[in-house]
């Protein structure tokens, strides 16, 4: 055994680039799967915070018919209290009120939105989601760290709060300065807090409210991170029992079922995405293991047949092979899956900028599994890739492989006399599944509305295509060098001549390093062109759904004068 390793490693060290070039592929393959998954359930994971994040902690809003956020519909509370009381769904709502409001600090006055709200209750239901979590006493605000910079407002002063309802204005003293807030929208960055009693003056609303947010008797179980498809179906559920207890004149809105169907149908082309990176990565690095065993094994076949010369057996030669790249494995393996998980990290952290999150909103989430599934797979794409060559290390006879070059390189199997047309068999069963899955499949994925069966459909068939235009790569392959030779052999005179022949002699060599740049060029133009796509989509979708770069709403009729301003406005082509 000590023997055998001493070998091996000899082996590898001769070649120090050829086995630096096969650690460094098993190493970026492996950290790359590992950092996607383990992104993709951290992720996965924290659907829930994500979707507060993006919709706010409630999990349930009732308002008015007709109402929105900075024109709510005010209501009487206590019919829809009474009404929900016995809900087996809910446990419990809140009022809230909301409004624009003008904030002013010593000589600076900014525009703001007003949230009104009772903390004792919120804190109660668990759906307020500031932070720092203010008191809101009576006589007391909290503001946004944006609204605060711009106001030059420092906590312990007093502010000044006015609007349409109370022109003479509150002052209230800032208790608080937020760093987030999980009530409104992320992009709503100027707000001010203060508490129900304030804000009903502020407001002039004595007795009504402009919403009921509502949160769940069992949140568990309808958050369930490993089926998102079927949470959602459960939110919709309990949403339209409570609508039928309350009955027409109000509107129900599940926020945070709206927003973990946006991040199903965004994540689930992701996880496709990254299914077919991942093959391709997995192909490329099997690739290049194989032509590196490959290469040494027809390097040594004069040593392998020595060594049988001398007592050793086929499955010495062939465990000799296979310790060489499983060597080569671990060598790659383990620092990759440790390089995987920091990259995860690193990609955790840009999501939670992307998503405008403050603090360690995504746990990062590194499952025993993963490391394991990650490991295998790095032992699998070695010990796999190694054993066509192993078996070409003892395919040879003694007598031959002591002298390989008296007889060339291995010959090819005649062809068989079976009448069997190979490359149309595997046209036509080409052909076939990808008709089945266009004519059969898609349809009945698409009608199904689930994501993540639309998603491994489309990743089937972005699969089936770029195997089917890498395999047509490879066959042309014969031609190209011909044409090559052609084109440009008359330049290297004698030489080229030597050329073609390597070419026929190692074609077998020569046709693996092709076929790995062939995917690796398909790799790249796949990305480019997946990415041309998606930028293309988002704004035919962006335009088709709002149109206007920016639209004004207002009910008031001296507000007509606001069009010929803006048409007055540098930079605005129409209005």
């Amino acid at each position: 055994m000590k023997a055998s390793l001493h070998y091996v490693v000899r082996n590898l060290g001769r070649r120090r680039t050829r086995t630096f070039l096969g650690v460094l592929g098993i190493f970026l393959t492996l950290s790359f799967l590992t950092a996607i998954q383990i992104g993709l359930d951290s992720v996965a994971s924290s659907y829930t915070d994500l979707a507060a994040l993006q919709a706010g902690k409630a999990d349930l809003i009732v308002t008015a018919e007709g109402g929105n956020l900075l024109r709510p519909e005010p209501f009487p509370p206590a019919e829809v209290r009474q009404k929900l009381e016995a809900n087996p769904h809910l446990r419990g709502v809140a009022p809230r009120l909301t409004g624009i409001v003008q904030v002013g600090f010593g000589a600076g006055q900014h525009y703001a939105v007003l949230i009104g709200l009772d903390p004792v209750r919120e804190r109660a239901l668990d759906i307020s989601g500031l932070a720092p979590d203010p008191a809101l006493r009576n006589g007391a605000c909290a503001m946004s760290r944006s609204l605060a910079k711009k106001l030059k407002a420092g906590k312990g002063g007093e502010v000044e709060v006015r609007s349409a309802a109370l022109a003479e204005g509150l002052n209230l003293r800032l208790e608080t300065i937020l760093e987030r807030q999980l009530l409104l929208p992320q992009e709503v960055k100027d707000y001010i807090v203060v508490n129900e009693l304030a804000a009903r003056s502020l407001l002039d609303e004595p007795e009504r409210v402009h919403m009921l947010a509502g949160a769940f008797r069992n949140p568990a179980g309808y958050y369930d991170a490993r089926d998102l498809h079927a949470s959602v179906r459960q939110l919709k559920n309990a949403g339209a029992a409570i609508a039928a207890d309350l009955g027409i004149g109000y509107e129900i809105r599940l926020p945070k079922a709206a927003a973990i169907a946006t991040f199903q149908n965004f994540t689930s082309p992701i996880r496709a995405f990254f299914g077919v990176f991942a093959l391709l990565a997995l192909s490329i690095t099997a690739l290049l293991i194989y032509s590196i065993i490959s290469v040494a094994v027809e390097e040594r076949i004069r040593e392998y047949a020595i060594l049988r010369t001398l007592g050793g057996k086929r499955r010495d030669i062939i465990r000799l092979v296979l310790g060489e790249s499983f060597l080569l494995c671990v060598a790659g393996v383990i620092p990759g899956v440790l390089a995987g998980v920091g990259f995860a990290r690193l990609g955790v952290k840009l999501v939670e900028r992307i998503m405008r999150a403050e603090g360690d909103v995504i746990a990062l989430q590194i499952s025993p599994v993963t490391l394991w599934l990650a490991l295998a797979a790095g032992v699998f794409l070695s010990l796999g890739s190694a054993l066509l060559p192993a078996l070409q290390a003892v395919r040879w006879r003694i007598v031959d492989a002591l002298d390989p070059f008296r007889r060339g390189q291995i010959p090819a199997d005649p062809p068989s006399e079976d009448g069997s047309i190979r490359p149309l068999f595997l046209i036509g069963l080409a052909l076939s599944a990808l008709s089945v899955v266009v004519f059969f499949v898609l349809p009945t994925a698409f009608l199904s509305g689930d994501p993540s069966l639309i998603g491994t459909v489309v990743l089937c068939l972005l699969l089936t295509i770029l195997l089917g235009f890498t395999l047509v790569a490879l066959g042309a392959l014969p031609f190209v060098e011909r044409v090559v030779m052609a084109a440009i052999g008359w330049a290297f005179g004698p030489a080229a001549e030597l050329a073609r022949r390597n070419l026929t002699r190692h074609r077998r060599r020569n046709t693996t390093t092709a076929l790995m740049f062939i995917l690796s060029v398909s790799w790249v133009i796949f990305i480019a062109s997946l990415a041309a796509l998606f930028s293309r989509t988002s704004m035919a979708m962006v335009e088709h759904f709002n149109g206007a770069d920016i639209r004004i709403q207002s009910d008031s009729p001296s507000a007509a004068i606001v069009k010929d301003d803006l048409a007055r406005t540098e930079g605005v082509v129409a209005v």
